[in-house]
């Protein structure tokens, strides 16, 4: 008995002892040697350029047919903006340079304008106008005032009253948009800028009131004054909703060079009023249309503000008598300034009218002012010519 207790015992230590089988593990995955940082961005492959630097890049390249390039901006109005940005990018460059690339800023910013669309626009602004206490530069000159002013203007907008809701949506928007004036206001006078950037600035700044503005404008409509600068005068007033501009527009109609007297006789089409002053001087003999070649007859037959289509008809047909109809008092208007450059005779391609081709002193945000300084404004907008000396088509008429 004793030694089948023993037995027993042994046999029971004996399995207490054998070892456990072990667990198979997963086999792990075979180690990858460690890529240092530089080997990693020698074998990463090179960032793809996007859409917008491609087309930017294509539209600055001089080797590429300038025609080519002419008919690709058109099909992305939508990315003007971002596309101005890219073009504008590693500013400040020197003049040269700034003015070559000035053309096509120009060319894609009129472009989206005219489309009308006010979101597109806005980003133009965003993009155009100048950080408050930074200067206001040439290429943001042009989009503001040679291509979102003179656009609208293209497209029988006014554009203060177009414009004037779009900025008053935006405290900061509204900031930069009245430095930008206070900034064009300076630039008109400045004669180391090109005269197709003045022009712009000239066009801004009758964004402004009549107090503000009118003396800066009325400079150049006198005798002697530079063509292109006497044209944005004439252009910027035409924007503008005062008593003043409509017995000035013809004051110097006797010295007006033939593409200056076009535009201030769409001007004075513009509205009621200004077609009954209009009518008096032609009635007095003091203003002829026939210097009005077929291409300018048809171009105000065709005009794009309604109201000033009708007063040409009328004129052209020989009518002397005004139409007498209910229009509707503008809104309060926008105020802006933009710079020009002076030039001397024929409209520069930048500023003419053509398709290819732009605050209170305090600093503090308020809200646009009210420029609509008489009722008599029509609501509806007539468009104007405008030119700019950045190497674009001047010969184009708004």
């Amino acid at each position: 008995m004793r030694f089948a207790l023993l037995l027993l015992m042994t046999l029971i230590l004996a399995a207490g002892c054998q070892e456990k089988p072990k667990q198979q593990s997963k086999p792990s995955a075979p180690k990858v040697p460690a890529t240092t940082s530089k080997e990693n961005s020698e074998s990463a492959p090179a960032k793809e350029s996007t859409q917008v630097e491609q087309l930017a890049a294509r539209l600055l390249n001089d080797d590429v047919d300038e025609q080519e390039r002419r008919d690709l901006y058109p099909e992305y109005p939508q990315l003007a903006a971002e596309i101005v940005a890219e073009m504008a990018k590693g500013y400040p460059f020197g003049e040269e340079e700034e003015y070559r690339r000035i053309p096509w800023i120009w060319r894609v910013s009129i472009n989206a304008t005219k489309t009308l669309n006010k979101e597109e626009i806005r980003e133009l602004l965003e993009v155009g106008l100048p950080k408050v206490g930074e200067p206001l530069t040439e290429w943001q000159a042009v989009v503001i005032g040679g291509g979102v002013i003179n656009g609208l203007t293209l497209k029988g907008e006014w554009p203060r009253e177009f414009l004037k809701p779009i900025i008053e949506r935006d405290t900061g928007l509204i900031e930069r948009w009245n430095h930008m004036l206070e900034e064009s206001l300076v630039m008109v006078h400045n004669k180391k800028i090109k005269t197709g950037t003045r022009y712009d600035a000239l066009r801004n700044i009758a964004m402004l009131s009549w107090e503000e503005a009118g003396a800066h404008l009325t400079e150049y409509l006198t005798y002697g004054a530079d063509p292109e600068m006497k044209q944005g005068a004439i252009c910027g007033m035409a924007d503008m909703h005062s008593a003043a501009v409509d017995s000035l527009l013809l004051a110097g109609w006797l010295h007006y060079e033939p593409h200056n007297r076009f535009f201030a006789l769409e001007g004075m089409l513009r509205t009621p009023d200004r077609f009954r002053i209009l009518n008096k001087e032609v009635r007095a003999g003091r203003v002829d249309t026939g210097f009005l070649s077929d291409e300018d007859r048809q171009k105000l037959l065709e005009h794009p503000h309604a109201l000033t289509r009708q007063h040409a008809a009328e004129l052209l047909a020989g009518s002397s008598t005004a139409t007498v109809e209910t229009i509707e008092v503008v809104p309060e208007a926008v105020e802006v300034h933009e710079a020009v450059e002076p030039e001397p005779e024929s409209p520069s391609e930048h500023e003419a009218v053509s398709d290819d081709h732009g605050d209170g002193g305090d600093g503090t945000a308020k809200p646009i002012a009210d420029t609509a300084e008489t009722p008599e404004a029509a609501e509806e907008k007539p468009a104007e010519q405008a030119s700019d000396d950045h190497g674009d088509d001047s010969a184009e008429q708004k």
